[in-house]
């Protein structure tokens, strides 16, 4: 089964905005410089000549590369969000576990189009951003979206510290990805990650959406 997210819930907020073809071009150009020196060195220049978009273009969406590196952030916050509440929309579905399986591919396929990101996010090279803050802002924005079941309902599984861990251990599979060079496919990755993390009953509920 082919996902298109995000998931249609009633009344639901699109968290993950898409980019236009500039705001792709200026992330994807700092992205890959991001690979060959550090963030520092990073000139507003080179990103213009590595984009194909002018200075004009830039400066009305961006104050400067701190202003990008903080949008390409939140974005990939967003992106998360939005994954992980289609992810459990899909469990409560039940069924074969393909519609989750294809939301998993959907999330891992966009991780592997957006590697050089993904790389400097896990090598902690964006400024003022750890993985480890990446991890902690991701499960602060979880919490407004999703509440975990209490005990009663997973068997004494406490599925807070078993999302919590999710989160980190999703980053750990990226890791193992990169280290194989990004040879296995992004479906190949998310049957991993289904066959190993998801334990096989339900522990989280979206919350209701925010009025927008």
């Amino acid at each position: 089964m082919e996902w298109r997210g995000p998931w249609p819930g009633p009344g639901d907020a699109v968290w993950e905005k898409p980019l236009t073809r500039s705001e792709k071009a200026f992330a994807a150009a700092l992205a890959a410089m991001l690979k060959e020196m550090d963030f520092g060195d990073v000139r507003v220049t080179d990103i213009l000549a590595r984009s194909g978009f002018s200075r004009n273009a830039f400066y009305a969406r961006y104050a400067d590369k701190y202003d990008l590196a903080s949008r390409m952030i939140e974005h990939e916050l967003s992106h998360f969000v939005q994954h992980t509440v289609d992810y459990v929309r899909a469990l409560e579905q039940g069924g074969d576990g393909s519609l989750p399986l294809a939301v998993q591919v959907d999330h891992y396929q966009h991780i592997y189009d957006h590697r050089d990101l993904y790389d400097a996010i896990l090598d902690s090279r964006l400024p003022g951003l750890t993985l480890d803050e990446f991890c902690g802002r991701l499960s602060l924005l979880l919490k407004e979206r999703i509440h975990p079941l209490p005990p009663a309902e997973t068997r004494g599984v406490d599925a807070e510290m078993y999302g919590y861990v999710t989160i980190y251990a999703s980053f750990a599979c990226v890791k193992y990805w990169r280290l194989r060079g990004y040879q296995l496919t992004a479906e190949d990755i998310a049957r991993q990650v289904e066959a190993f993390l998801r334990p096989g009953l339900p522990l989280m509920r979206c919350k209701p959406s925010p009025a927008v």
